[in-house]
């Protein structure tokens, strides 16, 4: 073996990042510490400190007893990443701009000469090469140590990323452009042009790779000429039947083959024929405690156990259901269909009622789902583990199991602190405002479940006053006294909160709002009507992408009067965007305000997505039989409701007398609205 200098570890560093940038060793891939000595010919020792550089620069990530894995770049870390990096290099632009004299302009003007050939001629990787050129020498003209440290740091994570988005369509030309009004602002001295040109650069690039359809985390990598490699070199995951058969662990794979296997032998003794159900709530108990101190990857192999190694029997469901068609219209059809039930009863449904025995179980397993949940879209092998979680809530949580109880500032502290802490239509800002909400002319009502006794499910808080609310102001406002209840004629719903992300799916509101409507006319027999004043968390999203077509449906003479109201004939959507974006200082009778109103009750009463509302609070109300009311001007002036929708609030109304009608005009893919709304869409 060769002797070791020094600054070996630095030469070694160089050779594995050159390997990690040329796809030699792809994102996830394990680095063999003594197979590495070997074909470096070095000792351990260099080896690593060279891994301690890399795993400082970002590009590994050591993992106790596991040792290092290359890093893996995912969507998270570019939003991250990017909107810091725009920032460093667009102080780097502003410095070089103030430092640039005119021979480093005539560098620069070479450098985006070339730029510009690469764009025309199409080649990507010396348009690159070029464009990187460009940047380094912004950083230099810049001479900070500290930027030009920090962004090469930076660099080197994105390094795997950059080349990527110049495959988005249009996304070349788009870039030279944009390097060209960095340049201009340069030679022109705005050092505050040249800084925002950049920094809008750098956040465009992110822009455009979401638009490539890029996923770094599937390990999209490089061909030697710069040319994206589109077949992802990842291999595909290994299924539990072979890791359980294997011997070595493969990859990015979280549990060994050895703990895989002590994991699936303890998940079989919960549910062993001769076992009893207490023993089997304490053997599950057991192995929800080690689920306690695993990883998120380890315990994403329990679920993929629980979905792979715990599934129906096909081939006892396949014989199961011929002999129920067999059996159809004889005296065998009952006994057949008995046997099919059993056969679709998986192993994992007798599982999952073992960890509901023990007595935090049901705890557990509603945490568990919650965990699982953002996990579906990218790892589809884990649906059938919450389909069957779904359907069980569903039947464990059902309304008949459900205890409506109300919360006052009488209740215990510890159920008290849960309404902060779950409240998510309006934050509780301090006590003051918590305990106006549970003041004498208010309500709050909440659902419990007997094995999670202290957890409201869902709760309402609800505001007793003598008309439909048109402000959520006054309903909010701490000093204000409390309304005289035995005139209250109107019970408003200003809040409805859902509480446990694992529940999700399993539906509570209709439910609750019969409750609520129930106890509260038996404690108040003047109350007549029951409404909501409601946001709209999805009208100022939905306006960005669809202003454009409300405004084609205007005739000549409104696109006029807009078009004198926001400066510009004829209006585009920009220009009706940007006189809306300060809703509050519009008058009464201004056509922008006008405009507002009727997008948003064309938003409400019109827009559907597979026969529902696009809004997901318009489709919780609806599908419980509310009606769309009204619209509420400056409903909510705060900065969560200007963001939202504009400060636009909304009234449903839950006509008790036609709520089984409106449900039916929902069915037919018709929205329940007032006449007020319906002449806004109308306009």
């Amino acid at each position: 073996m060769r002797p070791v200098p020094n600054s070996l570890h630095d030469e070694v560093a160089s050779r594995l990042r050159e390997q990690i940038f040329g796809d030699v060793l792809p994102p996830g891939s394990f680095l063999d510490e003594a197979a590495l000595c070997e074909r470096l010919e070095i000792s351990r020792t260099p080896l690593r400190e060279a891994l301690k550089v890399l795993v400082a620069e970002g590009l590994l990530r050591h993992e106790p007893r596991r040792g290092c894995f290359v890093a893996e770049v995912t969507e998270r870390d570019l939003d991250e990443i990017f909107p810091v990096i725009a920032l460093l290099e667009g102080r780097a632009a502003h410095e070089a701009t103030q430092k640039a004299s005119s021979a480093d302009v005539a560098a620069l003007e070479t450098l985006h000469q070339r730029l510009q050939q690469c764009a025309s001629e199409g080649r990507i990787p010396d348009y690159y090469v070029t464009n990187h050129a460009i940047h380094e020498a912004f950083i230099t003209l810049a001479d900070n140590r500290w930027l030009a440290q920090v962004i090469g740091d930076l660099r080197k994570i994105l390094r795997l990323a950059r080349l990527q988005q110049l495959h988005a369509p249009g996304r070349l030309q788009q870039s030279l452009a944009e390097h060209l009004a960095v340049f201009a602002a340069l030679k022109a001295g705005d050092s505050a042009a040249a800084e925002d040109a950049m920094r809008t650069h750098l956040l465009r690039q992110r822009d455009a790779l979401r638009d490539a359809g890029i996923h770094l985390m599937q390990g999209y990598l490089f061909d030697k000429s710069g040319v994206t490699d589109v077949v992802p070199k990842v291999a595909a995951p290994r299924s539990t039947h072979e890791r359980l058969q294997a011997t070595l662990r493969r990859g990015q794979e979280a549990l060994s083959p050895r703990a895989l296997r002590r994991l699936h032998t303890d998940l079989q003794a919960v549910v062993a024929p001769q076992v009893s159900e207490l023993e089997g709530g304490r053997r599950a108990q057991a192995v929800a405690e080690w689920y306690a101190t695993a990883e998120l990857e380890e315990r994403r192999d329990m679920w993929l156990l629980l979905c792979e190694q715990f599934a129906p029997d096909a081939t006892e469901f396949k014989s199961a259901r011929q002999r129920y068609e067999a059996a159809a219209g004889t005296a065998e059809e009952g006994q057949a269909e008995i046997s099919l039930r059993r056969a679709l009863v998986s192993p994992r449904t007798r599982l999952l009622q073992r960890f509901a025995v023990f007595p935090d179980g049901m705890r557990f397993l509603v945490d568990m789902r919650a965990e699982l949940l953002p996990l579906l879209k990218s790892d589809k092998r884990l649906l059938a583990l919450d389909a069957e979680l779904e359907q069980l809530f569903s039947t464990w949580f059902d309304v008949a199991f459900l205890e409506l109880r109300r919360l006052s500032w009488d209740s215990p502290a510890s159920l008290i602190e849960k309404l902060i802490k779950y409240e998510a239509v309006h934050d509780i800002r301090s006590w003051a405002d918590l305990k106006n909400r549970l003041d004498s002319d208010r309500r709050c009502y909440g659902f419990f479940h007997p094995r999670l006794p202290n957890e409201p499910l869902i709760f309402v808080e609800v505001a007793l006053v003598d008309k439909i609310s048109p402000s959520i102001t006054p309903l909010l406002d701490e000093s204000a006294a409390p309304v005289d209840i035995t005139r209250a004629t109107t019970a408003i719903f200003y809040s409805i909160s859902n509480t446990q992300t694992g529940l999700r799916g399993v539906s509570f509101g209709d439910s609750l709002i019969k409750h609520v409507v129930e106890t509260l006319t038996q404690e108040f027999p003047r109350l007549r009507t029951f409404a909501t004043l409601s946001p709209i968390p999805g009208f100022r999203a939905w306006l960005s992408k669809n202003a454009g077509a409300m405004l084609d449906r205007l005739d000549d003479k409104r696109r006029s009067e807009l078009g004198r109201a926001v400066g510009f004939e004829p209006p585009q959507a920009t220009h009706f965007l940007a006189a809306v974006d300060k809703p509050l200082d519009l008058d009464a009778k201004s056509p922008v305000r006008q405009m507002l109103l009727e997008c948003a009750a064309h938003y409400l009463a019109r827009e559907m997505v597979d026969g529902k509302p696009v809004d997901a609070v318009a489709r919780f109300h609806l599908g419980n039989g509310a009606r769309v009311e009204r619209l509420n001007w400056a409903g909510d002036p705060s900065a969560k409701g200007l963001k939202q929708s504009y400060g636009l609030m909304v009234n449903y109304l839950y006509d008790l007398k036609r709520i089984d009608k409106h449900r039916s005009l929902l069915a037919q893919g018709k929205v329940p609205a007032s006449g007020d709304i319906d002449s806004l869409c109308r306009h």
